[in-house]
């Protein structure tokens, strides 16, 4: 018994001193989202454009029977308005925004793939804990079922149970282990439970949840609108190419060697041009696309909310009942068995106290995992990119 305590004590006392060298959320955060910066950053190889007054040259060449001296040239420019280049040049940058707002959805994205392997590490950490608390518990368990009762008599049933539980901790906690050192050590600084409701709910009645996809699908609506504007511009070019003919170095004086022509547009209704028809219906269209997916976001904020409100109340009502049944396991601690009979009944319900933080453990997890995909439902998480919302002493006012 005086054993098992020392044990307990010492991996306590190392689980300890190892925390004062891990790291904190706050630290991991700005660590990958500086190296993620740095990738992110990376300018992409896309041209540089301006809409050109020429969008394309032809030349054009005849012969007349051959002879160079009657040999025709024409070279056309095919020209473009003011407005088909003002317009151009706005989808130009809209498409540059477009390429933006995908980097920041990576980076989103990124983020929440953060928050993730940082919990994972630290309920991890936390489960290793408890496991590792009860090795010493099940070791006395099994010198205690082997060394028979006051008769001599040995259970090998209960001896097999016993060491099958043992080696199963055993494995549990090497294999923890294995997959703790492919992550990283996190500092226990969490946020309560009670701290991330009451920011949820401040968060949901004050409204400062906006539509996360607003920027982009203003982006869709402009874009569509550039590319209507384009269309109309085109249609009502009237100036479409200017003409040069040269033709050729012949001796004759009343025939002309050079001529220029002119193409012109005359102005066609707009209730007649499909493109431009198909143009308006597609930005009417998105606009009706964009109200359903702004509903679908409410519904989806309140399922995810609804979802978080039920694994908080879990957790805390387990809690409350872990509290209500401290006074047990205080006693239970102030005790000291004797008999055989009455050691293995202590050592089973240790076991089952930390059977039962455990399971806490679980509930707690559960609760952050919920908060998480609020998180990134509401858009928080997309638009806060740095901010840390798993900061032990977050408040609505402070965000």
């Amino acid at each position: 018994m005086v054993r098992s305590i020392l044990m307990l004590s010492c991996f306590l006392v190392g689980h300890s001193v190892l925390l004062t060298s891990q790291i904190s959320f706050e630290a991991y955060l700005k660590k990958e989202l500086s190296s993620q910066d740095s990738i992110l950053s990376i300018q992409p190889n896309i041209p540089e454009y301006k809409a050109p007054w020429v969008k394309r040259w032809d030349l054009r060449m005849d012969t007349d029977e051959f002879q160079l001296q009657r040999q025709q040239y024409e070279i056309r420019p095919n020209l473009t308005s003011s407005k088909v280049r003002k317009y151009q040049n706005a989808l130009y940058s809209n498409y540059l925004s477009e390429y933006q707002i995908e980097v920041e959805k990576a980076r989103s994205q990124e983020v929440s793939l953060l928050y993730r392997n940082w919990l994972s590490a630290l309920f991890l950490e936390r489960r290793l804990a408890l496991d590792t608390s009860a090795v010493p518990l099940l070791e006395d368990q099994l010198r205690l079922k082997q060394s028979g009762d006051t008769k001599g008599e040995i259970s090998v049933y209960d001896i097999l149970e016993a060491q099958r539980n043992l080696e199963y901790f055993k494995w549990d906690i090497k294999e923890s282990q294995k997959r703790l050192n492919t992550l990283f050590d996190v500092s226990e600084e969490l946020v309560s439970v009670e701290k991330v409701i009451a920011f949820a709910e401040s968060s949901m009645l004050a409204g400062k949840l906006n539509y996360p996809n607003f920027k982009e699908d203003a982006l869709d609506l402009e874009k569509l609108e550039n590319e209507f504007l384009l269309e109309k511009a085109k249609t009502k070019q009237v100036l479409d190419f200017v003409r040069f003919n040269y033709n050729g170095p012949h001796l004759d004086p009343f025939e002309e060697r050079v001529s220029v022509g002119v193409s012109m547009n005359f102005r066609r209704s707009e209730k007649k041009e499909l493109g431009l028809i198909e143009r308006r219906l597609d930005s009417q269209m998105e606009e009706v696309r964009i109200f359903r997916k702004q509903l679908e976001y409410k519904e989806s904020l309140e399922v995810a909310m609804e979802k978080l409100r039920l694994a908080v109340d879990r957790y805390i009502n387990y809690k409350g009942l872990n509290e209500r049944l401290r006074v047990y396991d205080e006693a239970l601690r102030a005790q000291d068995p004797i008999s055989k009979s009455d050691i293995l009944k202590w050592l089973d319900l240790r076991l089952e106290q930390l059977k039962s933080e455990k399971l806490m453990l679980d509930y707690e997890e559960e609760v952050f995992s919920c908060y998480l995909e609020w998180l990134k439902t509401s858009g928080l998480l997309e638009n806060n990119p740095s901010f840390n919302f798993l900061d032990s002493n977050l408040s609505f006012t402070g965000f």
